[in-house]
């Protein structure tokens, strides 16, 4: 493993403090469940860095089954968003 690669991941271990932070402190409920989104995204693209740095992954697999995962989860996600705001799912 590489020093940059350990600076990357210590960044981007990091930055997902930052949402941690909001989703504590903020009160709107929109705003808290974007921001634990936003914090579980941040953890897990350093989680998955990690291991790909340590290749103990295949790449190939997970990526798909990463992006498998984003996009149902998007789907919720706004989904939720929409009935709890009572607007019209438009999509």
């Amino acid at each position: 493993m590489e020093l940059i690669q350990l600076i990357f991941l210590a960044i981007v271990f990091a930055a997902s403090s930052i949402p941690l932070y909001f989703v504590m402190n903020i009160k709107t409920e929109s705003q808290r469940i974007l921001s634990l989104l936003l914090f579980t995204a941040l953890l897990t693209y350093g989680i998955h860095s990690m291991l790909e740095s340590f290749e103990v992954i295949n790449y190939d697999i997970f990526a798909k089954l990463c992006f498998i995962v984003a996009a149902f989860g998007l789907m919720v996600a706004y989904s939720i968003l929409q009935i709890k705001s009572s607007h019209v799912l438009t999509g």
